[in-house]
Formats: C-alpha cells, structure tokens, sequence
C-alpha cells in the first residue's frame, strides 16, 4: 500500500487544514482567488449534484437497500457490418447465450456465459462525431477520421465489446461499497480529483488503473488494478494499461475500495470528467459528486458532453492526451481539477463586475 499512496498520517494531515488553499498552485494559475477556506468550500459545494441528478445522470446510488444505475446509452449511428446477413436465431441456441449491442461499433452480437464466440471483427470509430461543413452543408462526421457518421468503422477490434449493463434500470448490483461518516471532527472531508482507466471483459467494463489528486494538484493515490473477469480488449489505445501492467502490479477492486474509503469519507468532494463512470468501475457509492461535464454543458444538450480535451484547450489553453501510448490518469485528473478551479475564478469574476 506503501508504493500506491502517501502515508494516512500525511494525507490527514493535508485535509486538517495544514495547507494554505490560498497558495496551492492550481488555485495560483488563475489568479487570487479572495475567499477563506471555508468560503472557498461552500463556493465549491454549488457545484455538487443534487441526489435526483445522481440517478439521472447514471451516478450508482442506493434504493431500498440496493444499488441502482440507470444507464442510458449514447445514441449513436455505426456502420453495422451484419445489417445484410441473415442470423437464424433459434430458441434452443439463443437459451445458451446472450445478446448485446457492441459498445463501440452497435453491432448486436451473442456471447455464452463463459467465453466469447468466434465472432466478426469489431469495425467501429473511436472518435466522437462532430459537425462541419462538408461540400456546403452541415454534416456529422467522426473525430478519428473525417468520415461521415455512418461510414465503416476506421479501427478495428478481434471482438465486440460491451458495457456491463443493461439499458435502462440496473437493479440489486453487487460489490459497491459506500463512504462512511468521519468519526474525527478534526478530519476535514477534502476535495479530491480521481480519473479511472477501465477495459474490457467478458463481463463488461472493469476498472484497471485509478489515479487521485489532491486540491494542490499532488499525487495522492494511483495503482494498477486486475479486473476480475477474463479481459478482452485492454482498451491500451486509451487507457495506456496492458496486460504486462495489470500482472505485475495490480491489486484487487477490493483492496482499492480499502485504500480509497480511509481517506475518502461521505463528507469528501469527488471531482471528475463524467464521473459517472469512473464510481461505476470503482463500485463506490458517494454523494459530493462535481462533474466537470455538466459544469460546461454541451450546446446541444445533454446527453451530448465536451470531452476534457476539448474544454481543457478551450479554457485552460492546454493541450491533454496528445500522447500514442494512451491517457495520463495523473494528467487528466489534474485538468479537471483545474476546470473547477477555472470555473470559479471566472463566477467571481462575473459577480464583481455585476457589482460594479
């Protein structure tokens, strides 16, 4: 645990008020910011979700004793590479198996209980699609490749892949873990920035690296997790882990809901890029949710969401996940840190001008 987080001792004493929010450097980069530390708190607390916008916006959350997510799929066109071939789909063979719509390419395929069929390859974009004008009008197209959204996939995957969860109401899910009431009142809750990288397994999406930052933009936690079902894409373009990784330096999810929960309490301000996701993977149910998304709303509405990259260019005037090797958790985490901070310094900087 020595080699994955700063000592409990040190982290305590970091939110026992020891630091100077004043002088913390991603506070510094966009100015003074003239509030006490208990002011600064409760500004950064206007931003936390209500907990009807936790369930609407995918975030687990407990209903009478289970945890509940609602998941919404984002409604996207593919290139679908089996619209032509018939499928017979008998009763007995559909008994043994279980379809599924490809998270990346909406392909429906079929899986048994145990293993992957041998089945079509994965064609899919893994960009996001976006409108330009193309030969005079307003067309959609893909991010990766500038092909319109309809176009065959630009990548491709040995398998498709999918989620972990089934459209609409997932019910009665197992292995969450909720943060607890501090017993300490000289503990202060603290606001931390947490990014999670996931691939894919034959149980769906699983958590294999989480990173957490502290409101002075230090490192406070990161490791490697194995995930517990058979993987079947590290997603290693993105999330920069590969199975070399996971082996020599994972830990279980369990272990990681250990270390997380002794610093991380019901009090804490969790802060993320959809964050969402990120306590999906990690089987955390918590309620001091800001989500840099829904800070800066996409102009078409929701469920539509600015990547981090692009709100981090737009502005903080930085450029993130430029690297071949897949995303910096330390980096990403960082940026949407820096959002907030951002954020704030341009509402007081609007309520000042109003009152002049």
């Amino acid at each position: 645990m020595e080699n994955r987080m700063h000592s409990i001792t040190e982290i305590r004493t970091q939110m026992s008020g020891s630091n100077n929010l004043s002088c913390v450097p991603t506070r510094n980069e966009f100015g003074q910011i003239h509030l006490d530390e208990q002011e600064f708190l409760e500004k950064v607390r206007t931003y936390v979700l209500a907990p009807e916008e936790l369930y609407t916006f995918g975030f687990p959350v407990e209903f009478c004793g289970r945890v509940r997510i609602l998941h919404s799929p984002f409604p996207f066109a593919s290139y679908d590479q089996n619209k032509n071939k018939k499928q017979e789909r008998t009763n007995n063979a559909c008994k043994s198996k279980f379809e599924q719509n490809c998270a990346r390419c909406g392909c429906s395929f079929f899986f048994p209980c145990t293993q992957y069929l041998p089945q079509d390859k994965c064609y899919y974009h893994f960009g996001k699609l976006k409108y330009q004008s193309v030969e005079g009008n307003m067309d959609s197209v893909f991010t990766c490749c500038g092909k319109p959204f309809n176009a065959k996939g630009c990548s491709v995957g040995q398998f498709h892949v999918w989620s972990g969860l089934e459209n609409g109401v997932n019910d009665n899910l197992r292995g969450f873990v909720k943060t607890q009431r501090t017993i300490n009142n000289w503990i202060e809750p603290g606001i931390y920035s947490l990014d999670c990288e996931m691939c894919y397994t034959i149980n769906g999406m699983e958590l294999c690296r989480v990173t957490v930052v502290g409101i002075d933009g230090g490192l406070l936690y990161s490791t490697f997790v194995k995930p517990e079902y058979q993987v079947v894409d590290f997603n290693t373009r993105f999330s920069g882990v590969t199975e070399r990784d996971v082996t020599l330096n994972g830990i279980t999810l369990p272990e990681v809901q250990r270390d997380l929960l002794s610093f991380i309490n019901e009090g804490t301000i969790l802060v993320g890029h959809s964050i969402h996701n990120d306590l999906r993977a990690l089987k955390i149910l918590h309620r001091n949710i800001v989500d840099i998304s829904l800070i800066f709303p996409h102009h078409l509405g929701y469920p539509y969401r600015y990547s981090l990259k692009q709100l981090t260019l737009n502005c903080l005037h930085k450029h993130i996940q430029s690297s071949d090797y897949g995303h910096d958790p330390y980096e990403d985490a960082l940026s949407s840190m820096e959002l907030l901070m951002w954020s704030i310094v341009q509402d007081l900087l609007k309520k000042t001008n109003n009152n002049n």
